[in-house]
């Protein structure tokens, strides 16, 4: 956390003795970095967060209040815990 917290304040510092133009030039290549690294990951999660759309639904046409359990669309028991 030491090595991100210092990061922050070298990008802060930088931030504020660059032009404005600048700021927003590598404002936008960060977003576009984050954008390449993000795209495939929804790809690859698309088919899991549609079996959770699925199962929602599913739960309010039986007359339930829906709630998530990884063990409804695929995952095994210990694998999402954080949800528990």
């Amino acid at each position: 956390m030491k090595i991100f917290h210092t990061f922050c304040v070298v990008a802060i510092f930088f931030g504020s003795i660059i032009s404005a133009d600048a700021a927003w030039a590598l404002a936008d290549i960060f977003m576009a970095g984050m954008t390449i690294i993000n795209l495939p990951c929804c790809v690859l999660l698309a088919n899991k967060a549609i079996d959770a759309l699925k199962d929602f639904e599913r739960q309010l046409k039986d007359g339930k209040d829906p709630v998530f359990h990884a063990k409804n669309i695929g995952f095994k028991e210990g694998e999402l815990n954080f949800w528990e």
